[in-house]
């Protein structure tokens, strides 16, 4: 667990904000903590009034199972302000104290106090406007269209990709991805090469894995726990995120599906979960059995977060590139 001594409710919000990297909008945020050190934090979709407070509880406490917490800070985004002190009284009952109940609109917090029972304005916090007006790194970017057409070029490339020596094959591709990462805008010709190596197991992995500067000695395959062990250059992720949009709009649907599973992953791996999750989900229409965009799905529908996000030293949210 993190050690982490919150002196006010800004330096709470704006630790939230820094391990999520994301403005999570109508979203319940749970900050276990074990004496003064906090565990990793789970962010969900805040439920309506429909939904039982209990059945929320019971889900959140079921995730933090492995956190061994001894108590939580709980904070509503965007949230009915009636649901989250709800959904913390059950959490309460369940035998997770609630140390803190904290409910934040626009750019106004108003904290809960149980033993009073009412809500209590805060000020505008310092630190806030990073908590929670943050700038478009937590806007749920605009899908890229698929163009849905001209597969057979592609396809005549993956075959000549297959048919040339693997290894010529991958120094090939790879020299091409190293190139557009270093900001080259790839030709037509380029473009159909680097369709058709996507859309092969065998390059994709390895191509999306040189996007993140994992070396080709033993374990580069961690990146896709979402742990890769050393700092990420997130530059190069992001001039990678670029160029993967680009792809899918000269892409056909099964492209699409491989691309759009990749681009989810680069969220999910900035901590930005619900474009992680939307991104899946899309990817999932273009192939419903594309299973690597149903894993991405599965872990933000869950709320699991990558660990290189929760990790402060090396999360986009705090080492993105100005």
């Amino acid at each position: 667990m993190t050690t982490f001594t919150a002196t006010t409710i800004a330096d709470v919000l704006d630790y939230a904000a820094g391990v999520l990297g994301l403005r999570p909008t109508h979203s319940l945020v749970v900050l276990p903590m074990q004496d003064n050190a906090l565990g990793p934090v789970l962010r969900t979709d805040a439920p309506g009034t429909d939904v039982p407070a209990q059945t929320v509880a019971d889900s959140i406490i079921e995730n933090l199972s492995h956190a061994l917490a001894d108590g939580a800070l709980f904070i509503g985004f965007d949230a009915d302000p009636a649901v989250v002190q709800a959904v913390a009284e059950a959490m309460t009952k369940r035998g997770l104290p609630i140390h803190e109940t904290i409910h934040v609109t626009g750019n106004h917090y108003t904290a809960f106090h149980g033993t009073e029972g009412e809500w209590n304005p805060g000020q505008t916090a310092i630190g806030l406007e990073t908590a929670y007006n943050r700038d478009e790194r937590d806007q749920i970017p605009e899908l890229p269209t698929p163009a849905g057409l001209a597969a057979e070029p592609a396809l005549t490339e993956r075959a000549r990709l297959v048919r040339t020596d693997h290894a010529e094959a991958m120094t090939e591709v790879r020299g091409l991805w190293a190139t557009v990462l270093a900001g080259a805008e790839p030709t037509p010709a380029q473009i159909r090469t680097l369709r058709a190596a996507f859309s092969l197991y065998e390059s994709r992995d390895r191509l999306h894995a040189d996007t993140y500067g994992a070396g080709d000695g033993p374990g580069w395959e961690a990146i896709f726990t979402g742990d890769p062990g050393e700092p990420v250059v997130w530059g190069k992720v992001e001039a990678g995120e670029a160029a993967l949009r680009l792809l899918v709009t000269h892409a056909d649907t099964v492209e699409a599906a491989h691309l759009l599973a990749l681009l989810a992953h680069i969220y999910w791996m900035q901590g930005r979960g619900t474009a992680a999750g939307r991104t899946a989900d899309r990817a999932c229409e273009s192939d419903a059995d594309n299973t690597f965009a149903r894993l991405i799905s599965h872990l933000t529908n869950a709320g699991k977060l990558a660990p290189v996000a929760r990790d402060r030293d090396r999360a986009w949210s705090t080492n993105r590139p100005q």
